[in-house]
């Protein structure tokens, strides 16, 4: 018999819980970790990489009893205010349902901006006083177009910590 370790079938719990970071010994931290972390925002697009970071996330802000912040950006180059408007609504529309699919509809501020993705990720910090910033490792893809690498330019000029996810 080897002593190479089991690994679980692709897609099952089991596989999951090897993969997938748990945030359940966070609540065992001092009341004083936890204030550190109370407010987190979480940067979101639509893509793979940003359902990672969500959900982890989520996860976490569960777990501290934090406040979650929802970002997404959109198109600050349309010209006319009906492109600006559909452009909002989508933007709206995706993190209702992303607040909707982690299950924290009703305890989640959204916010979607017209600008570029790092810029709304962080002036949302900088106004509501974020402890935590999350973004996935790639780079992400904003409503109807790409934007490059988000999470580069938010760890290097965020107001607070940034927790990179890795989802490759």
């Amino acid at each position: 018999g080897g002593s190479e370790p089991r690994l679980a079938a692709p897609g099952s719990p089991a596989e999951s819980a090897q993969t997938r970071p748990c945030y359940s010994h966070v609540a065992r931290h001092t009341p004083e970790v936890r204030q550190m972390f109370s407010t987190i925002v979480i940067g979101l697009d639509g893509s793979e990489t940003a359902k990672h970071a969500c959900r982890d996330g989520v996860e976490l802000a569960k777990e501290l009893d934090a406040s979650i912040h929802f970002v997404t950006a959109y198109s600050d180059s349309s010209t006319s205010e009906s492109e600006v408007t559909e452009e909002r609504t989508e933007a709206e529309q995706l993190l209702d349902r992303t607040a909707d699919a982690c299950g924290v509809a009703d305890g989640v501020t959204n916010h979607a901006l017209r600008g570029s993705p790092a810029a709304t990720i962080l002036k949302v910090a900088e106004e509501v006083d974020a402890d935590l910033i999350v973004v996935g490792n790639r780079g992400m893809t904003g409503v109807r177009r790409v934007l490059g690498s988000v999470a580069s330019a938010v760890t290097t000029q965020a107001p607070c910590n940034v927790m990179v996810v890795k989802t490759t």
